[in-house]
């Protein structure tokens, strides 16, 4: 079979089926379109989709000694700046609530 038949078969452009033919996964969209391509390329060809589609997960995971656990960020030391600014705006509505209770009282007494 030729990519052009491939490619028209698997509607894959010929760019991508030369991507992954030649394991250039860099080249395509991202993942999940590599895994939908390989799955289309693989069936075309007659072979596991399965298989090949694990092939390109375990080729695609970095090495064990790169994976680097990093601690969850410490969220309580960020500031909050969406809870402050709605402290702020209560306090103001408070402020002007109190004069114009004030107000109105002054203004009824007198």
């Amino acid at each position: 079979m030729t990519l052009e038949q491939a490619a028209d078969v698997t509607k894959i452009t010929i760019r991508h089926i030369e991507a992954l033919e030649e394991n250039k996964f860099d080249l395509l969209p991202n993942k999940a379109y590599a895994k939908g391509f390989l799955k289309l390329y693989a069936k075309c060809l007659d072979i596991s989709p399965d298989e090949v589609v694990l092939r390109y997960e375990t080729l695609s995971l970095p090495p064990v000694s790169a994976h680097k656990e990093e601690p969850f960020p410490d969220l309580s030391k960020k500031k909050r700046v969406g809870f402050n600014l709605r402290l702020s705006g209560l306090a103001v509505f408070i402020i002007i609530a109190a004069i114009v209770i004030i107000l109105a009282a002054v203004f009824s007494a007198g």
